[in-house]
């Protein structure tokens, strides 16, 4: 099951409650986190902190698991950053091997006859702007050197040591030393903001054998009762929300309701699942996060109807849908923009997307199936490959299409198929491209739809006379492919394709005007339509 998290406005009574509880329990956190570097037993840690703090047993847990997330976190963040500078220092040689190679090329002046032709500079100019090629190259690579040398003493401190957790966050930390540039008028501002950031937030941690699903926050009919700490209970038993509850002390909220989600929250309380609850500060409001298991909705797509394959791109999503046989029934293209967007502009955007896309699903009753890709690697090389392939991946924001896709695609019962996309692209364009008249993502969804199948993905015949050798059908196809691949480098994608009349493509852009839709998927039109 996939958990969803709803959040909602607390009442303004309770402001200082929550502010005080923030605090308590940031302390705790902070306190536990060098007790635990430092290698003591967490089980005599809990009896110690519930007499020196006050608080229960599982109040000490909430703030354990907690601090252990934030911990995992950091491990896999940092074996992150591992992996991405390794990769940078593995492509950073590369360009040094070639910048070197090239060094021994250039000659010492620039040639006229070069293209685009330049002036004659001699070596050794004594105008600085006038450099020859060959000073261009090792100025390059001088600078690569620089870099390399930087990334390999880098690399070396973090294997050799721990991960370190900063509560208030590194960035807010280091800005105590540049008052000036980063917008405080003295150190003690910057304090104040500090200690807001470490006590900004606190969580009670739910279990599907407690009662309401969490015993120390519970939600029933519109009315959360939170358990005051036993530490804090003296200050707010004036408090007009304060109440004694089966003997337990609480903070009383009525009237709660989550303006999304409500009916999940409803069905979790209903079905004895677990609730945990997170309080945040965020401009002077507090939040209310309740995490609980969305609601269990049977599929409504099912193979035998056939399957959807989307080809995503930075700017393009071509999809294909095909009948249980592999013969493509239909076709189409979504257009957006996500160059130099807010992060919630860019998610509105793909909220669209994949809203059309399981809309086409549930029409056709049938899965969708996508590209299962993983781009960590390749962001963080990006400064090898030149201003054009940077801003084109930079843009592609993948992770989060797969997150929003297989949310919508989990509430609306449509199951969603992840498919290693291995020459999925050379496949389409050179199978069925031309077969279909098709633009060569729509021909890369339709690879993916047939390999959900199990499908055939044997080489055309022209394919086959460009490898000059014989298919050995012991050996998986994909080793041809990739020869064939090799043979391929350099061809330009329009010279797999030939132009059929008889085939068009459907094509949706998205846009903020309202127009009658013509795929009949959703009921409230997000973009204009066109074929050709």
């Amino acid at each position: 099951m996939t958990l969803a998290t709803y959040s909602t406005l607390a009442a303004p009574g309770i402001f200082e409650f929550l502010a005080d509880v923030a605090q308590l329990f940031s302390a705790i956190e902070r306190q536990l986190y060098g007790d635990l570097e430092q290698g003591k037993s967490l089980k005599e840690l809990k009896k110690e902190y519930q007499l020196i703090y006050g608080i229960n047993a599982r109040q000490f847990n909430s703030i354990r698991i907690f601090l252990q997330g934030k911990i995992k976190s950091r491990q896999e963040c940092y074996q992150l950053q591992i992996t991405e500078i390794t990769e940078k220092i593995k492509h950073l040689k590369k360009s040094i091997k070639s910048l070197t190679y090239r060094v021994k090329l250039e000659p010492l002046l620039a040639s006229k006859t070069a293209s685009p032709p330049r002036k004659d500079y001699p070596a050794c100019s004594l105008d600085p702007k006038k450099k020859t090629p060959r000073a261009n190259t090792l100025a390059k690579l001088h600078h690569k050197k620089r870099k390399l040398h930087r990334l390999e003493t880098k690399l070396n401190y973090l294997k050799t040591h721990k991960p370190k957790l900063i509560f208030g966050s590194r960035k807010l930390w280091n800005s105590q030393f540049n008052l000036e540039a980063n917008g405080y008028s003295s150190h003690e501002e910057w304090l104040q903001d500090w200690k807001s950031r470490r006590h900004h937030e606190f969580s009670y941690v739910g279990s599907k054998d407690e009662t309401a699903g969490c015993q120390n926050c519970q939600l029933s009919s519109g009315v959360l009762a939170i358990t005051i700490p036993p530490s804090l209970v003296d200050k707010y038993k004036t408090h007009p929300n304060y109440k004694v509850v089966r003997g337990t002390s609480k903070i009383v909220i009525e009237s709660v309701k989550f303006t999304y989600g409500q009916e999940t929250i409803d069905w979790a309380l209903d079905n004895q699942q677990a609730l945990s609850y997170r309080f945040v500060d965020k401009k002077d409001n507090w939040y209310i996060f309740c995490t609980t298991n969305q609601i269990e909705v049977p599929y409504q797509s099912h193979r035998k109807n056939g399957v959807i394959g989307v080809d995503f791109n930075p700017s393009l999503v071509g999809w294909a849908f095909i009948d249980k046989e592999g013969n493509l029934q239909d076709k189409g293209q979504i257009s957006f923009n996500l160059a130099d967007r807010r992060n919630e502009q860019t998610t509105a955007t793909i909220g669209d997307v994949c809203k059309v896309l399981v809309d086409l699903a549930i029409k056709y009753q049938c899965p969708l199936v996508i590209e299962k890709l993983d781009f960590q690697k390749k962001k963080g090389v990006l400064a090898e490959k030149g201003a054009k392939y940077a801003r084109m991946l930079s843009n592609f924001a993948y992770g989060k299409f797969h997150q929003i896709l297989a949310s919508r695609c989990e509430r609306m019962g449509i199951e969603l198929i992840c498919l290693n996309p291995a020459y999925s692209s050379l496949i389409g364009i050179s199978k069925f491209m031309s077969m279909y008249g098709l633009d060569s993502s729509v021909a890369s969804g339709l690879v993916l739809a047939r390999r959900a199948l199990r499908l055939s993905e044997r080489l055309p015949s022209s394919a086959k006379s460009a490898l000059l050798e014989s298919v050995d059908d012991s050996k998986h196809v994909w080793s041809f492919w990739r020869k064939y691949q090799k043979k391929c480098q350099g061809i330009p994608r329009h010279c797999f394709f030939s132009n059929r009349d008889a085939n068009s493509v459907e094509k949706v852009t998205l846009s903020s005007k309202s127009v009658s839709g013509q795929m009949g998927v959703s009921s409230k039109p997000i973009g204009t339509f066109s074929s050709g």
